[in-house]
């Protein structure tokens, strides 16, 4: 009790931004005997709790749960390590963040918390929307809508132009572009969604645009696919080619691509450069004979996660 009481009261006190003197006052005690319950030389007398809980706004209850921060990592540990999300701690979890925000409504964490938090349930529920829709096709193979809810829950693709496209996404991030003009993840995510609809013609402008806001070679690689998917491989490949011509400038050859150094290799140098590559080979078929086993329950682990 010493321990988790002492951490809430200082923490409460702070998020509030108020003196010792102030809590001490309002309870009748010294502000020394806060002080003591603070770094755990004591704890509060049993009697002062719905006056203490009073104070700061919360239940007796939740001057006994964990700090502010510890919620925080707890959540964001849970979004990585487990499939699924019990309801009771859904609830827990949601109620905690909301109180968070209506604290701070600029409370970025507690945002990104949320939106992750409804997203991990989404990914659980379309698990489990899959599982039912394939017991759907096993019992019978013609039934439509389980054909359309396993496609639904695995980001399948249905066929229908209407439904395999990214349209809301697009039009969101349009939006946000045009209040934070110039903005890299904003045009990477309307860009990769324009292309992925073979919307060419309107990426262009977004891909010019992320010539000037990132100093990579995006802009090389995106009209590169605009052209590929236009059909003129030629044109992609001269702009995909762009992206390694830099790197020809580097005075030591060891630094270059592979699809650079290529053309340097010549017949009378072909034998060289064979045995080097089995040689430069050997420690990675090393690491992978001994680390099998260990790749294989990797492999396993990450598609249990997924």
């Amino acid at each position: 009790m010493s321990k988790m009481i002492k951490n809430r009261i200082k923490e409460y006190r702070a998020r509030y931004n108020m003196k010792q003197e102030e809590l001490a006052e309002y309870l009748g005690v010294s502000f020394q005997a806060v002080s003591k319950w603070e770094t755990g030389a004591s704890v509060p007398d049993i009697a002062l709790l719905p006056d203490l809980a009073v104070f700061f706004g919360v239940t007796i209850d939740e001057l006994f749960q964990m700090s502010y921060e510890a919620e925080f990592e707890r959540m964001e540990n849970m979004f990585w390590h487990e499939r699924r999300i019990p309801a009771e701690t859904f609830g827990h979890c949601v109620r905690f963040l909301e109180r968070a925000v209506q604290s701070d409504p600029k409370n970025v964490r507690a945002y990104s918390c949320l939106a992750e938090l409804y997203n991990h349930r989404a990914g659980s529920d379309h698990e489990l929307a899959g599982e039912y829709a394939k017991k759907v096709l096993e019992l019978d193979p013609e039934e439509k809508r389980g054909w359309v809810a396993y496609l639904e829950a695995n980001n399948g693709v249905c066929g229908d132009e209407w439904y395999d496209n990214h349209f809301e996404v697009i039009e969101y991030f349009k939006e946000f572009l045009i209040k934070n003009p110039g903005n890299y993840r904003g045009l990477y995510a309307v860009i990769e969604n324009m292309l992925d609809d073979e919307r060419y013609d309107e990426a262009v402008p977004y891909i010019e645009q992320m010539r000037t806001a990132a100093n990579t070679h995006q802009y090389d690689t995106y009209m590169g696919d605009v052209m590929f998917g236009k059909g003129n491989t030629e044109k992609a490949l001269e702009y995909w080619n762009m992206m390694e011509q830099p790197m020809a400038f580097l005075d030591d050859k060891a630094l270059w691509p592979l699809s650079l150094y290529l053309p340097e290799i010549t017949w009378e140098r072909a034998g060289f450069a064979f045995c080097a590559s089995v040689i430069t080979l050997i420690p990675a078929a090393f690491v992978f004979i001994l680390g099998q086993d260990y790749l294989e329950q990797g492999i396993i682990y990450s598609g249990l996660k997924e």
